[in-house]
Formats: C-alpha cells, sequence, structure tokens
C-alpha cells in the first residue's frame, strides 16, 4: 500500500471514530478507488478501524490484485454481493453505508443479511477526505488540464470552413486520448452559429462556415480525475459585433 492511500484511509478512520462507528460500507465508485486504488467500474469496499476490504466479481479478479495490493479481495462469482459483504461486517457494531450510492433495496437486502448489524445511513465521510487534495491528485487533475487544452487547441489547428460539428468533436476527443486522457470527463460539446447559443449542445453534422461563432466545451479524465473546459472561437477574423460581445462576457467573468 503507498504512503497515499495509508493517509486516506487513516483520515477517513479518524472520521469513522468520530462519529462512533466499526466501519463503513463504500459503494461510490469515485470512493471506492480513492481508498483502494480499484479503477474498475464496479465494486464495493468495507473500512473498518484495521483493514479493508474490496469486494469485486470475476471479471475484476486479477485487476483488483495489482492496483488494490493492500486490500482483502473478495471475490463474487456474479453481481451479487450480500453474502461478501455480510462476510466483511461479521462482528461489527455500528457500520455505515454511502446513503447517496446504495439504492434502498440493496441497504435492505445487506440488513436482512446481517441483522446483528446496526446499519447507519450516512454521508460524506470519504468526501471531508476527498475535498483536500494531496500533491498526487494536484498532479493528476493538471495532467487532464493539459489533455483537453492539447487537444482542443491542436484540433482547431485543423479546422477550416466545412468541417462539421461532430468532426470536430471527434478530433477533440482523440487528440485527448493521445494527450494521456483515459476517458472523455463527458460528452464533448461542439456547437456553431446560431446553435452556440445553447446552453448544451451536443455536436450535430452541421458545417462550420467562415465568421461562425465556435463554442466547444470538453474534459479529459487523468487517472480519475477531470477536468473541465469551455472555449469560444470565431471561425476567420471576428467582426466587431463578435468583438464587443466577447469584451462583454469578458469583463462580466
Amino acid at each position: 500500500m503507498t504512503g497515499t492511500l495509508r493517509s486516506r484511509l487513516t483520515h477517513v478512520r479518524r472520521e469513522l471514530k468520530r462519529h462512533k462507528l466499526d466501519g463503513l460500507l463504500v459503494t461510490g465508485m469515485a470512493n471506492v478507488r480513492y481508498l483502494t486504488g480499484f479503477s474498475g467500474s464496479q465494486g464495493m469496499a468495507v473500512l473498518t478501524p484495521e483493514a479493508i476490504a474490496l469486494v469485486v466479481d470475476f471479471r475484476y479478479f486479477a485487476q483488483a490484485a495489482s492496483e488494490a495490493p493492500g486490500a482483502r479481495v473478495i471475490h463474487v462469482a456474479g453481481a451479487h454481493y450480500g453474502a461478501a459483504i455480510a462476510e466483511a461486517v461479521q462482528g461489527l457494531g455500528r457500520v455505515a453505508f454511502e446513503a447517496d450510492t446504495l439504492s434502498y433495496a440493496d441497504a435492505l437486502a445487506y440488513q436482512s443479511l446481517s441483522p446483528e448489524v446496526d446499519w447507519v445511513p450516512s454521508r460524506g465521510l470519504v468526501e471531508t477526505s476527498r475535498m483536500v487534495k494531496d500533491a498526487h491528485e494536484i498532479a493528476r487533475l493538471r495532467a487532464a488540464g493539459h489533455a483537453v487544452s492539447e487537444a482542443v487547441m491542436g484540433a482547431i489547428a485543423t479546422l477550416h470552413a466545412g468541417m462539421t460539428e461532430r468532426e470536430l468533436a471527434a478530433e477533440i476527443d482523440r487528440r485527448m486520448r493521445l494527450a494521456g486522457a483515459e476517458a472523455n470527463a463527458f460528452e464533448t460539446l461542439v456547437a456553431s452559429g446560431a446553435r452556440s447559443a445553447l446552453p448544451h449542445p451536443y455536436p450535430s453534422d452541421q458545417a462550420i462556415a467562415p465568421g461562425d461563432w465556435l463554442l466547444i466545451d470538453a474534459g479529459a479524465v487523468v487517472d480519475g480525475y477531470r477536468s473541465d473546459m469551455t472555449r469560444t472561437f470565431v471561425l476567420g477574423k471576428p467582426d466587431p459585433r463578435q468583438r464587443l460581445v466577447w469584451e462583454c462576457v469578458y469583463a462580466a467573468m
């Protein structure tokens, strides 16, 4: 286990102690990754004062062992985690669960499988630690910002009249991967002309014409950390009214 993960676990365990809790069922995937290092799309963790268990299905056996060496990995045959969670919380008293990410039906199921446990809905036990970024996280955020910036400016260099919004969005996405992004933070938005006035425009097959406003909203994910960048361009030289509008918005910001 790295020093970074150890520090995070120590902080969250302090929160458990402060709230008189014996454990925490972690179901939000961002929180699971934060505490274990596991980057898969599905899994749960159980944190206690002495250990952390990571529950995953058959797809992630090897990945969990590689990415979360500090956790006790519990394998389940399918997507049914109940028995594994019951095993992980056995002998504990008050156990919190993340009310924002665990469904009501699943919460009732875990309660029925572990009736001796006092299950407590909670919010923010891990998020209070995540709010303060360490040096590793800051570096990842900067890398995510760099990836989207490189992608947008590189794609703009290829822009020409007749290129469609969808083609430009695809070029931005391609360049984000080449710049180190593991995924998009959200679907890349590109809108030109009158469509650039839309607050959340998905790219269309509309061709970008000389003199058009061009709105781009894109973000990259690097090691789970996300960036978000919005930029406005004009294809060609902006006219006086476009420059005035841009200056008004800039002054308002």
